[in-house]
């Protein structure tokens, strides 16, 4: 009873289904419709708000609501995701607090919340979402970037992971020439540092020792050590650094 009299209470502070696009993301250059960044609902008065923190369920539905596969919440504040703050702009409305779904719901407005209190209003505790899709079969030797928490980085800084069997594995031992290989193949300038260690990793690395000369295309046809030959603890996995601009995400590298 419980349950449903809070949702009761709470209907009406997200549109729900026939009101347009209850949901939406927005980037920290403002673009609204970004696969990641500030997650927003759209009240009943037709405003859009940001979200005082959420379960990952809350996460996946709203990605999900927006067509995309799958969402994740990121770990990481909004005040300085991927370098920079995407946090809401102060005095901006903040929507719901503590927005909890089960996974069973089709719609955020199925969801339970509470009213924001003064402890959001700050906009601190404002929400991130990653939102992705599944890849069908990913190219072998393609790379990807990936955050602390689990989501593709939002800039060029992240744990190398390579395509290797058909699955994504993490990397030890990267020669400077792989480095800018696996750089350049995401579509990055190049190298900003010399590659560290992804020491909060703790998937064993399938592929080590990579060398290459820095004309491949991709790490495939660079020389490595592969599966049982790799003799490496996840905390030695790659962290790398990518100058300019590129895509982190591993989507271009499915077929």
């Amino acid at each position: 009873m419980l349950r449903a009299f809070f949702f009761k209470c709470q209907a009406s502070a997200v549109s729900g289904p026939g009101d347009g696009a209850a949901v939406r993301v927005v980037s920290a250059e403002g673009t609204v419709g970004s696969e990641a960044g500030l997650l927003q609902v759209r009240g009943a008065d037709g405003h859009y708000g940001s979200v005082c923190g959420l379960n990952a369920a809350a996460a996946d539905l709203a990605c999900r609501q927006l067509g995309f596969d799958f969402g994740v919440r990121t770990s990481a504040p909004c005040s300085s995701y991927g370098g920079r703050s995407v946090c809401g702009a102060e005095g901006s409305p903040v929507a719901v607090k503590n927005l909890k779904c089960t996974g069973a719901e089709t719609d955020i407005a199925q969801c339970l919340w509470s009213s924001p209190d003064a402890l959001c209003s700050d906009h601190r505790s404002d929400a991130l979402v990653y939102c992705g899709v599944d890849a069908r079969t990913p190219k072998e030797g393609g790379a990807r970037l990936r955050s602390p928490d689990g989501a593709p980085s939002l800039e060029g800084a992240g744990m190398l992971e390579v395509v290797l069997g058909g699955g994504w594995s993490p990397v030890c031992g990267l020669s400077e020439g792989a480095a800018a290989v696996a750089c350049k193949s995401m579509g990055f300038a190049g190298v900003a540092s010399v590659p560290v260690l992804a020491k909060w990793n703790t998937v064993t690395p399938q592929l080590g020792n990579v060398q290459c000369g820095g004309s491949e295309s991709d790490l495939a046809a660079c020389r490595a050590d592969r599966g049982d030959d790799v003799y490496c603890a996840p905390s030695e996995a790659v962290w790398l650094v990518c100058t300019g601009d590129g895509d982190a995400s591993g989507r271009a590298f499915a077929w």
